[in-house]
């Protein structure tokens, strides 16, 4: 995994066995990386850390020699994903032109899918009831490896599952396995209208905000929205949105962390899916996740973390 992040710190942007230069070498040293953009490159225990020199009072992330610098280095690296901090993610054009490289940046999504089930618990542990005896409605379209796995791991934890899909057809053959496995009774509809207006748990696995803005949602309802932020448009929408997550860093990797300056530079949950997120089959995703004992910590809605007292208020004991 590579991370990029800026510095203007001269001791952070320094190789290790420059250190020990006089301090007018070092400066010199600085000076000569941030005229010609030479980044500091570091390797860590998990991947690398690339270093970009850069005055940030002088925005001097519009340089395309910037970009053109690194994305050829991470070319001949064959660099498939990278992590940004937190200071380029709000960057858009330079974010454009990683993109334009078919180059994937982490955002924690994938991470958050992984973590469905977990969020769930996470709700229903805030209400103080059981995930055994909820009814929890699933909007899915896409039938992947990491879609059927959350249907899979919903449906052995809850009391019943809905799952909402233009694709019922493809899900059929999944429902009945599921049945004949471990007997739990997946509802499976294509009426949207019908299902959104009586749910009051909503996993949002791919449904898009247009979408979803075509029917009336329950008032009430808790929609966590796994892919995207959307936002519900209807004035007497009196509900939870749920747009992203906050999660705990593995203890094991803090120190290397903290060493290379990584905690305060990136957004944790980036980092998390750093760690976990290869390229690998759910169940094994899902094993990395336990291994490491990532943990969803708290749940954000459309401007803030969303409080205790507001997941306790939200039981609808109708």
């Amino acid at each position: 995994m590579w991370y990029i992040k800026e510095s203007n710190n001269i001791e952070e942007i320094l190789d290790n066995k420059q250190f020990g230069f006089p301090t007018i070498i070092r400066k010199i040293i600085y000076l000569y990386k941030y005229i010609f953009n030479n980044p500091t490159i570091r390797q860590i225990e998990n991947g690398y850390i690339y270093i970009i020199p850069v005055n940030l009072k002088k925005e001097k992330m519009n340089d395309n020699k910037i970009c053109a610098k690194m994305i050829k280095v991470l070319k001949k690296y064959n660099v498939k994903n990278v992590a940004l901090s937190k200071y380029l993610n709000t960057r858009q054009d330079f974010k454009n032109y990683i993109y334009s490289q078919n180059i994937h940046i982490l955002n924690g999504r994938k991470l958050f899918n992984i973590l469905a089930i977990d969020c769930l618990k996470y709700i229903t542990e805030k209400q103080n009831v059981n995930l055994e005896n909820t009814e929890v409605t699933v909007l899915v379209n896409d039938v992947t490896d990491i879609n059927i796995g959350n249907i899979k791991l919903i449906s052995e934890n809850a009391k019943i599952v809905s799952v909402v899909s233009k694709n019922i057809n493809k899900l059929r053959s999944l429902t009945n396995q599921i049945y004949e496995e471990n007997g739990s009774l997946i509802k499976l509809s294509n009426n949207i209208k019908k299902s959104l207006s009586r749910a009051k748990l909503i996993l949002n696995i791919d449904f898009p905000e247009e979408l979803l803005n075509k029917y009336n949602i329950y008032n009430k309802s808790i929609i966590i929205n796994i892919n995207e932020n959307i936002k519900i448009q209807r004035k007497a929408f009196l509900g939870i949105t749920i747009q992203y997550f906050d999660c705990n860093l593995p203890l094991k990797y803090i120190h290397i962390l903290k060493d290379n300056k990584l905690c305060d530079s990136f957004d944790r949950t980036v980092i998390c899916e750093s760690l976990i997120c290869i390229k690998d089959t759910f169940n094994n995703l899902r094993k990395r996740v336990e291994k490491e004992n990532i943990r969803i910590c708290g749940l954000i809605g459309n401007k803030m973390r969303i409080s205790d007292d507001e997941f306790e208020k939200s039981i609808d004991k109708s």
